[in-house]
């Protein structure tokens, strides 16, 4: 039995029309609006909703919804519902790892220490899984704050982050110059960006 490829490699791979190992502004580009018409916009109304967002994650990524964090199969609320007792945990006290009793100085939920020693919340969503800083991939494209992200919207979003992506700035994104990409490309999950360490 062959072991399955990383996602990011097969994404990698498929971006990569012309197989060169390196995606050009216009392959990167090109991948983005196909994953925006064939899987995101639901509805065909040429943009995309939370509703549409969520839906997507849910279906095929429910972990970055849960932060990372997966309560087990039995425990996850039904579709569209919140766990039993309304999501807090029994006796309705804090929820574990919590920061501490009220007035602690913790955030709820826990957190990292901050370069100023503040506590800073941990990372969640996307942030956990993926190569850019995006807690939520689609709607981090909402210039206008609509609730709604346009495909114009979406696709300067992807030169955006292809210019981010593009560590050299030679036109070319390879693996190599993300150190996320890399790891993930190795079948391991990567650290938290160095902002949370």
């Amino acid at each position: 039995m062959q072991e399955a490829s990383p996602p990011i490699t097969v994404w990698f791979s498929e971006s990569d029309s012309d197989g060169d190992g390196r995606l050009a502004r216009e392959e990167f580009i090109r991948q983005a609006m196909a994953f925006f018409e064939s899987r995101l916009d639901a509805n065909g109304d040429g943009s995309a909703t939370s509703f549409e967002s969520n839906a997507l994650w849910s279906d095929h990524a429910p972990e970055m919804l849960a932060g990372g964090r997966m309560p087990p199969r039995g425990m996850r609320p039904p579709a569209g519902g919140r766990p039993p007792g309304g999501g807090r945990p029994p006796g309705g006290g804090r929820p574990p790892g919590g920061g501490g009793p009220p007035g602690s100085g913790g955030p709820p939920g826990g957190g990292a220490p901050s370069v100023f020693g503040a506590m800073q919340p941990p990372p969640t969503g996307a942030r956990m899984f993926g190569i850019t800083n995006d807690a939520e991939p689609v709607m981090s494209c909402d210039q206008d704050l609509s609730r709604r992200v346009t495909i114009e919207e979406f696709e300067a979003c992807a030169v955006r982050r292809f210019h981010m992506l593009d560590a050299d700035g030679d036109g070319y994104f390879v693996l190599a110059e993300s150190e996320r990409a890399e790891i993930m490309a190795r079948g391991r999950r990567p650290p938290p960006p160095r902002e949370w360490r």
